[in-house]
């Protein structure tokens, strides 16, 4: 009798925990609702179509207008999307009733911009990849106001964003996902970047490192055009290669989950990663302990 009430109530922690594998609960009463049974569990995505999800406040402009959310965030506005799945529609949602860390929204419409992360085995997993097909419901939020309603930010921090809303039919619903928050630039190898401004030519130190179940590298680039990303082994060997592809100028960022380019997860031990842009390179050190 002893086993079978212990291993039911393991079942039901596991229920638990999978059921909103996006919230880091830190043991407040926010977190406690977002687990209640009366709220339905949303998938959301802050910056959706962007991975990591990296929110440079330096970049905030006060006082700006509100704007279309499917014309592309302004650097002054956080774009959430609501993710729609078959469960439910996000059509379904009052936008008005919609609260980021307790801000309302700018601004809001509907496209299918994104899709859930195919894994959570980190509890910040994110993606890149687009519409699955199933309409979202994305909203735009004042990076000024999120900026003080969390202070205070420093450097690198990892946040879990919480939202709330209701349904039309005053269903209340909850999500959450995690944002890296940068206050300034990405570090330079060079001593005299620390007035770097954000579109100069810059790798930044990963963080966490040392890590392990992942870490997140940050980098600016000073033009457009083709940027490669790679990590690579002691020995000098390819081991997975992050980004290649073209990109804008400014900041950007990555998550590596210690995988190859095959999906396989790596020894642990130092690794390399270098960044490329037409004939500037920079590269950094490492460590993933496991």
């Amino acid at each position: 009798m002893r086993k079978a009430i212990v291993h039911t109530l393991l079942f039901i922690l596991t229920v638990t925990v999978a059921f909103s594998p996006g919230t880091a609960w830190s043991g407040d009463s926010e977190d406690i609702d977002l687990l209640t049974p009366d709220a339905v569990q949303v998938r959301i995505d802050v910056l959706p179509g962007r991975c990591p999800n990296v929110i440079w406040i330096r970049q905030h402009v006060s006082s700006a207008a509100p704007q279309s959310a499917c014309v592309g965030p302004a650097r002054s506005m956080v774009a959430v999307a609501i993710l729609g799945t078959s469960d439910y529609s996000v059509e379904d949602v009052n936008a008005a009733t919609v609260r980021l860390e307790g801000i309302a929204p700018s601004g809001s419409c509907l496209r299918d911009v994104a899709r859930p992360p195919l894994t959570q085995e980190w509890p910040c997993e994110c993606t890149r990849r687009t519409g699955d097909g199933f309409t979202d419901l994305v909203l735009q939020f004042d990076l000024g106001a999120l900026a003080a309603a969390l202070d205070p930010i420093n450097n690198n921090d990892w946040r879990t964003l919480k939202l709330t809303g209701l349904m039309s039919d005053g269903t209340k619903i909850a999500g959450s996902d995690c944002a890296n928050f940068g206050v300034v630039p990405p570090p330079h190898d060079d001593p005299r970047a620390a007035d770097a401004e954000p579109g100069e030519f810059s790798l930044g130190a990963n963080s966490p490192n040392p890590f392990n179940a992942g870490t997140v590298i940050t980098y600016s680039v000073a033009n457009d055009g083709p940027i490669s990303l790679a990590v690579y082994d002691i020995l000098g060997r390819r081991v997975a290669t992050l980004v290649d592809e073209l990109q804008t100028a400014g900041q950007h960022g990555v998550a590596w989950n210690g995988s190859d380019d095959r999906g396989q997860p790596v020894a642990s031990g130092m690794y390399f990663y270098r960044l490329t842009a037409g004939a500037a390179s920079q590269t950094r050190k490492m460590i993933l302990l496991k």
